[in-house]
């Protein structure tokens, strides 16, 4: 569907019906950023459409690679293709050019023995007359991927095997046919199903990510009956938990953590959990098996949203109760358990506990800061040099910087490395830039901004001219303790 901005509206123009229309931008759109790949549906054909800019449409080529099967003598014969659709500038006049070619052949027995062969198309360009050949190949020196699968003449070609019911014309159908394309291969979903035949209750359930994952992970996450005769028994959930997973498109290891949860608490889960689960990103059990041994994930998820806190935070909450319970506050109470400035709460009590169990390096590293302060310290308008006071403090830095430094500790302490920390001025407590100098000759090792990556140039001159200085305050002091 081809698209032009209308004040807060797209008018369009769809090539499935050849009509006008106008539609609301999605709600998916990002503010600022072109629609294009967006998938919309036609209001007047009511098919699903791809948007695309029509000002850019003569630029754009779409690819994508598709798998359709038919019935041979042999079994079934699935042809995987690259399609390729290039947008014409008259696109009201003129459809898309589309070219197919076909890449790999895969033949799948229809008899009790399960076997595939594979065939490639072989150039052969050294007799007298060059030629592209089918030949049989070894399968494990090709790669059949996931693609797009047509459904198309799959219910003839699957009529009158072990397969005709397997449920996969009416999933291939339900793949293409939502708000989002899901791609999978014929040949997994056809061997997941002899394996287990319940496979077609999820397909005609609509319970699309679900079989998918269980094509691609052989069903071990999703059954607990193989042979079950309702999808309800199949899964072991309730139909409620069923309705929910079909309006959720849930996950196999979306299902494995609502189930883990449900086990733990006894009550069926709602679509509400689907939401705050798949929000903050939990999708493996041993993600809330930590966070459970203190208090209800979803209660923490509520908790880190309503405080405006990052969801990767998670694991961080689960650091905090077990810092707090280590250092003898009741975790029950709800002012322990949710505190008002969670992230000051938690490197409060991180740094505690590590100067509990860490007292002998407490004690170097304030040692070191004095006698370094004098020498190592220095501030103008914009920036200013500190030295860390605590091994905590290289710790948080390699956290919330994403580098290394938090393993220096033991170097630092031995003094076979100095690090410096770099703030704004008017962020003296917040990690902008950390560097490192040898102790040896004081000659710059390292400056990394965060990710190690290489500061601004504005940084630079400032660290230019910050280890011009100190070499000359070096200089100064050796010449002092001479003189002396």
């Amino acid at each position: 569907m081809y698209y032009k901005r209308a004040g807060g509206k797209l008018q369009c123009f769809c090539s499935h019906c050849q009509q006008e229309v106008e539609i609301k931008i999605p709600g998916t759109a990002e503010k600022g950023k072109q629609l294009n790949e967006i998938i919309v549906k036609c209001p007047h054909c009511h098919s699903n459409a791809r948007l695309k800019m029509a000002g850019r449409a003569t630029r754009m080529t779409d690819g994508e690679m598709i798998q359709y099967a038919e019935r041979a003598a042999d079994g079934i014969l699935i042809h995987q293709c690259t399609a390729r659709l290039q947008h014409s500038k008259d696109y009201k006049n003129h459809a898309p050019e589309l070219e197919i070619t076909e890449n790999i052949r895969q033949m799948i027995s229809i008899g009790a023995a399960y076997t595939t062969k594979m065939f490639g198309h072989i150039y052969h360009g050294f007799g007298r007359e060059p030629e592209w050949r089918w030949e049989r190949i070894d399968r494990y020196n090709c790669y059949v991927e996931n693609d797009v699968v047509c459904p198309y003449g799959l219910k003839k070609a699957l009529a009158g095997t072990r397969y005709e019911h397997s449920g996969l014309p009416e999933f291939a159908k339900n793949a293409i046919t939502n708000s989002k394309i899901y791609q999978f291969s014929v040949e997994r979903y056809l061997n997941e199903y002899r394996g287990h035949p319940a496979l077609e209750l999820l397909a005609k359930c609509g319970l699309i990510r679900l079989v998918v994952d269980s094509c691609e992970y052989c069903g071990q996450h999703s059954f607990v009956s193989p042979f079950a005769k309702t999808p309800t028994a199949a899964l072991g959930v309730t139909k409620h938990e069923l309705k929910v997973m079909r309006a959720m498109d849930v996950s196999a290891n979306e299902l494995e953590v609502l189930k883990h949860l449900r086990d733990k608490s006894r009550e069926a889960f709602s679509d509400k959990e689907v939401a705050a689960l798949r929000e903050a990103g939990i999708n493996n059990t041993w993600k809330v098996e930590r966070i459970e041994e203190f208090e209800n994930p979803l209660n923490v998820i509520s908790y880190l949203k309503k405080a405006g806190i990052e969801m990767n935070r998670l694991n961080d909450w689960a650091d905090y109760i077990e810092n707090a319970r280590k250092l003898g506050y009741d975790i029950t109470r709800k002012e322990v358990k949710y505190p008002k400035d969670f992230s000051k709460m938690h490197d409060r009590f991180a740094e505690q506990v590590y100067e509990k169990e860490n007292a002998k390096q407490i004690n170097i590293f304030k040692e070191l800061y004095q006698k370094r302060k004098q020498l190592f310290e220095y501030e103008n308008s914009e920036y200013l040099v500190k030295l860390p006071q605590t091994p905590y403090e290289l710790t948080r830095e390699g956290r919330e910087m994403h580098h290394c430094v938090g393993t220096y500790i033991g170097r630092y302490a031995e003094s076979s490395s100095i690090i410096l920390f770099i703030r704004r001025k008017a962020e003296p407590d917040v990690p902008f830039i950390t560097a490192e100098i040898s102790p040896k000759n004081f000659e710059p090792v390292q400056i990394q901004d965060k990710y190690d990556k290489r500061p601004s140039e504005a940084v630079m001159q400032f660290w230019k001219k910050y280890c011009g200085m100190l070499k000359q305050k070096i200089h100064k002091t050796k010449k002092g303790e001479k003189a002396a």
